[in-house]
């Protein structure tokens, strides 16, 4: 095994993770990337590298069949094979789990499964060109998001940084402010949003209870130095109250 690979097994192995299926490649290397932080102001840039990630086949998603049909909630990004996580997010959804998906890095095609996509959960830039308006302020992400509901989606959720994030369902419309945070490091702040987000709907809780909790997780994220570096879950309550949300 590669060092990376060695590092990932490690992480989830100590992630209590209840139920954990690896799929194993033995020709490609574990997907990896090099991520540069810029100081003081915690912003990154990363080079990724995908590796066995883009290599996923029909066999392994038939592999993996009875977890995508027994989940409650299926969450997704676009660093794996497209094609593959097509046929993934559209069993699921016809399995009748709550589908969610983190159009990065974007690819134009993510319009033709939109229709079988619960929650969609872009950044400013993604949102920006999955509908084709530039986002600045508050009025140009509800406009935003209208446009991208119509592409089929049933929750439109613009994730705005510092900013917070922008919702909207087609019928209410509402903005979730950043909570104060002294940034370190901002990678993998998408990755806790989103983790965050589903886990809690996962659990039960309505969406907007989910995006309050997720919103207040990443901020505590940013906080720490390393992608996968995330907080306890139990630090969440005590953000939400110091911040009055």
């Amino acid at each position: 095994m590669s060092h990376f690979e060695v590092e990932f097994a490690n992480y989830l192995a100590n992630a209590n993770i209840a139920s954990l299926n690896i799929l194993e490649d033995a020709e490609h290397p574990t997907g990896n990337a090099i991520i540069l932080v810029s100081q003081p102001s915690g912003e990154n840039k990363i080079a990724i590298n995908l590796g066995a990630n883009s290599h996923i086949t029909v066999d392994d998603i038939i592999h993996d069949l009875d977890y995508i049909r027994d989940c409650r909630v299926f969450l997704t990004q676009l660093e794996n094979n497209f094609d593959i996580m097509s046929l993934a997010i559209t069993y699921a959804k016809k399995s009748g789990a709550t589908t969610i998906l983190n159009p990065t890095p974007y690819n134009d095609s993510v319009k033709k499964i939109l229709p079988f996509v619960d929650i969609i959960t872009p950044n400013e830039i993604e949102a920006s060109d999955l509908s084709g308006i530039v986002i600045n302020d508050h009025e140009s992400a509800r406009l935003a998001a209208k446009r991208i509901y119509k592409l089929g989606v049933k929750h439109v959720i613009i994730t705005l940084g510092d900013k917070g994030c922008h919702y909207f369902n087609g019928n209410r419309h509402f903005h979730l402010a950043g909570h104060k945070a002294a940034v370190i490091d901002s990678s993998g702040a998408g990755d806790s949003f989103n983790g965050s987000l589903a886990a809690s709907i996962a659990n039960g809780k309505s969406i907007e209870d989910s995006l309050i909790f997720a919103n207040a997780f990443a901020s505590l994220k940013v906080e720490r130095r390393g992608a996968s570096n995330m907080p306890d879950t139990s630090l969440v309550e005590a953000r939400l109250s110091t911040n009055n949300l």
